[in-house]
């Protein structure tokens, strides 16, 4: 009689989707690691990955002991960018190159963390760090200052109008006019997205487009060069491809 009462007084075990969301939710990482090792593998290691993910893990020695090799690349992969973020950029780079197929994925995850804040600043301020960004990352990448600098003047564009004079007293290395084209580019068919499908070519397409400067904030010639480009779309879709193929004014 006793030992039926305290089976019923015994709380039922927790599934393995409970420990999974106990693990995450807990205060730290010390006490989610061993609500995880009880799970089976591999859900232990995709519950240990994610919890060192929740608290911003930074040690790498702790992923080397996972086993199943996707876990063990997720695991360098997430504390990369956690390195990163707490100001080890070197030690991020080193955990990529132990993230196994994630590698290229992760360092490109690196470089668009320290980069992407950049675009708040100007041209002129973000010459170095934009130099130490290339440093590090430009031998991972194809083209890596340019690719680089492109993806700086995107954010910028993404927070204020591109004037193409800003170019004029910038080095070369910054890469403004390459930069400027693609970032006005990109803009540009944002804010024709929802206009491209409904567009066929003939002599109506113009009427077709909305009489309001779509793009003038981008650049003045923009609205124009909308309605010119996009009467030539026959497709719905955009292609990727600079839609100011000449030098901007000086």
């Amino acid at each position: 009689m006793l030992l039926s009462l305290l089976l019923s007084c015994t709380p039922p075990a927790l599934s393995e989707a409970d420990l999974f969301r106990e693990a995450l939710a807990a205060p730290s990482l010390e006490s989610a690691l061993p609500l995880c090792i009880q799970l089976p593998p591999p859900a232990s290691e995709d519950c240990t990955v994610a919890a060192r993910e929740a608290h911003k893990a930074i040690d790498p020695e702790g992923c080397a002991m996972l086993v199943d090799a996707r876990w063990r690349s997720e695991c360098f992969f997430v504390t990369a960018e956690a390195q990163v973020e707490a100001g080890d950029a070197a030690g991020g780079l080193a955990s990529c190159a132990e993230s196994g197929s994630y590698r290229q994925s992760c360092v490109q995850h690196l470089w668009q963390q320290e980069l992407f804040p950049l675009g708040e600043l100007s041209a002129t301020q973000a010459l170095e760090p934009m130099a130490q960004l290339t440093e590090r990352y430009g031998p991972y990448l194809v083209d890596g200052e340019r690719q680089l600098w492109r993806e700086y003047w995107m954010q910028y564009a993404e927070r204020r109008p591109i004037n193409p004079m800003t170019c004029v007293d910038l080095p070369p290395q910054a890469h403004c006019e390459d930069g400027w084209r693609v970032a006005t580019s990109r803009r540009l068919w944002q804010k024709l997205k929802p206009y491209a499908s409904k567009l066929e070519p003939g002599p109506q397409c113009m009427a077709m487009l909305p009489r309001a400067r779509v793009g003038a904030d981008i650049h003045p010639d923009a609205p124009e060069l909308a309605r010119q480009y996009s009467c030539k779309t026959h497709s719905g879709k955009l292609p990727w491809t600079p839609i100011f193929s000449t030098s901007p004014p000086r």
